[in-house]
């Protein structure tokens, strides 16, 4: 089996020099960066992306543990119902919230966040009713604030945060949202 260089980036010399050099063989080509953990700026520079028609047929989105530090245009997805970005980088959830409005259940757990958006936004999820939001870096009593704008919201985790060593957080917490169970 004979293994040539993709003319895209180079392949890993080691894996060159163990392969054998048989011409009866058919060819692989290895590209390099397909050995490598897939972050959003990989995918997208192989042009990865969904035609609109095939991601309005997605309910649920798992983009978790890819080492996403934004969530970027995640409009296209309008329709996800469930969607896992658990165990990322994301610092910020607005264009998720403003876009997919189906959503039941969010989970942003171990990212970056460190603020969400305002009520009004929360106000247009009408499905949400869990949002895992635990190991991050919420720290105001505002964010919880604004969480009591989604309506159906039943099942929230905000431990292991700076905002859960406050003191008399559970009692901020299931004041501000009455929907919680």
């Amino acid at each position: 089996m004979n293994i040539q260089r993709d003319p895209s980036p180079p392949i890993a010399e080691s894996v060159l020099a163990s392969a054998k050099q048989n011409q009866n063989q058919p060819t692989i080509k290895i590209n390099e960066q397909f050995l490598q953990e897939p972050t959003l700026a990989f995918l997208e520079s192989y042009q990865n992306h969904l035609r609109p028609a095939l991601a309005s047929g997605i309910f649920v989105l798992s983009l978790s543990k890819l080492q996403l530090n934004s969530i970027g245009d995640i409009g296209q997805f309008k329709h996800i119902q469930i969607c896992d970005l658990s165990s990322n980088f994301i610092e910020t959830i607005d264009s998720l919230i403003i876009n997919c409005k189906q959503l039941i259940k969010l989970d942003l757990h171990s990212n970056r966040i460190n603020r969400l958006p305002d009520g009004k936004y929360w106000k247009e999820m009408l499905l949400l009713k869990v949002l895992y939001l635990h190991d991050n870096l919420l720290s105001s009593y505002d964010d919880v604030k604004s969480l009591a704008y989604a309506q159906n919201l039943e099942i929230l985790t905000l431990y292991d945060s700076p905002l859960s060593l406050k003191k008399n957080y559970r009692h901020h917490v299931v004041n501000s949202i009455w929907s919680l169970k």
